[in-house]
């Protein structure tokens, strides 16, 4: 298997996407699909994708709400099932949000999406440019001024087909938004997502990317900003482990005084893979960054996770800190951590560090000589390792849902 050849463009798309989609099969020309040779993929390996057979067909059975509900979050939905778009279950926006199917775009709106689609994501991407090469339609949010309420995208996949989800995030000057993408379903799908967010001058993101699709899918996904001035970004990722999940994050701080902080949180059991790229690209001067990513890997699950603050030679007087902390609930759990910093400025103040340990076992002493029983004595400790991570949530109904979740994961997973 090569990208070349999974690089086929759809047979229906509008005319303007098509030379977006030669842009992105001439990026794939020569590349190689990763092996374990290719150092982002050493820890990673595709088998699970290559052993698949995954259609381009599309199942859009009926939806179940369920699967994506949350009590008290008063937001505004935009739902996809199987990568279609579903008015019958979406919302009307605040007059403020833009929504635009790529689809659907007039000229003046396709001019403006073809000014920053495909432009915030590395080259380096290739699962995000195959994406490009084969979309066909996704989806523009455009949006000004202070939005009240919670935008959510809820990406639900029931079908076993192959899958190309497409957001760009367009943030006037001054703007303010919470985003929530929600991935959810129990289809085994394959998902390739590509997320773009391009924040102008002191605008204000609070996104929320929430993988919580069935244990059997597989999603190779990328989340990637670009940050103008004084623009700041405040990041929220959750993911569930699969036979494959990797998520590409990237912050370009492109502009003076733009600032970020993104906190995570990754929970693979069984024999499951997860697998998290975070890097935050500082450009400009006076910027700051805040990464905090945590991880629980379970029985004989597998966790990747590497962070990399790469700082430019003109981004003087930048902040920047990364720290990952991982628990392993097995001796047969692995996880691999690699922090890195890249520095080509003196003028810097940088911190990074990685850990790995167990339960200890005088924490599970004390639980149960204060007269909780072995299983939740274990459940709150797992539960606290992650839990202050929620607390930063500007979404109370949604740090509830999800504290319920890690719950019911922890029950299960208790020896």
């Amino acid at each position: 298997m090569d990208f070349e050849q999974l690089a086929v463009a759809p047979a229906a798309s509008p005319v303007w996407l098509q030379d977006f989609h030669a842009a992105s099969r001439s990026a794939l020309v020569g590349v190689p699909w990763p092996d374990r040779k290719t150092e982002a993929w050493r820890n990673t390996s595709l088998r699970p994708l290559t052993d698949e057979s995954f259609n381009d067909s599309t199942m859009t059975g009926s939806s179940d709400p369920s699967e994506y509900r949350i009590d008290d979050l008063n937001s505004r939905d935009v739902v996809f099932v199987d990568g279609q778009y579903k008015p019958e279950l979406s919302d009307e926006t605040p007059s403020n949000v833009n929504v635009v199917k790529l689809a659907d775009a007039s000229e003046t709106e396709a001019q403006l999406i073809r000014s920053s689609l495909g432009t915030i994501v590395p080259v380096s991407q290739h699962f995000a440019q195959l994406n490009g090469s084969r979309l066909n339609d996704g989806i523009m949010l455009r949006i000004r001024g202070v939005v009240s309420q919670p935008i959510r995208i809820v990406w639900q996949s029931n079908s076993h087909g192959s899958l190309n989800h497409r957001l760009l995030v367009l943030m006037e000057p001054g703007s303010q938004a919470t985003l929530i993408e929600h991935f959810c379903g129990i289809g085994r799908a394959f998902t390739n997502s590509v997320s773009e967010f391009e924040l102008a001058e002191n605008s204000h993101l609070h996104h929320y990317r929430l993988h919580l699709e069935h244990e059997a899918a597989i999603h190779v996904g990328g989340c990637h900003a670009r940050l103008s001035a004084n623009a700041s970004l405040s990041g929220f990722h959750l993911g569930t482990g699969s036979p494959l999940k990797r998520l590409d994050v990237t912050v370009n701080h492109a502009g003076a005084g733009a600032d970020s902080r993104m906190v995570g949180a990754y929970l693979p059991k069984t024999k499951q893979r997860i697998d998290y790229h975070i890097c935050a690209e500082h450009s400009a001067p006076h910027c700051t960054s805040e990464s905090t990513f945590r991880g629980i890997v379970a029985d004989e699950a597998r966790a990747v996770f590497n962070g990399r603050i790469h700082i430019h030679p003109g981004a003087r007087e930048t902040e920047a800190t990364l720290d990952n902390k991982n628990l392993l609930t097995s001796y047969k759990a692995q996880v691999h951590t690699k922090p890195e910093l890249e520095i080509y400025n003196d003028d810097v103040a940088c911190a990074h560090g990685a850990t790995v340990s167990q339960l200890s076992e005088e924490s599970l002493h004390y639980l149960r000589s204060r007269g909780l029983g072995p299983d939740a004595a274990y459940r709150m400790l797992n539960f606290a390792f992650i839990n202050e991570l929620l607390d930063g949530a500007s979404e109370p109904p949604l740090a509830e849902y999800l504290r319920t979740r890690l719950q019911n994961w922890f029950e299960q997973e208790a020896p």
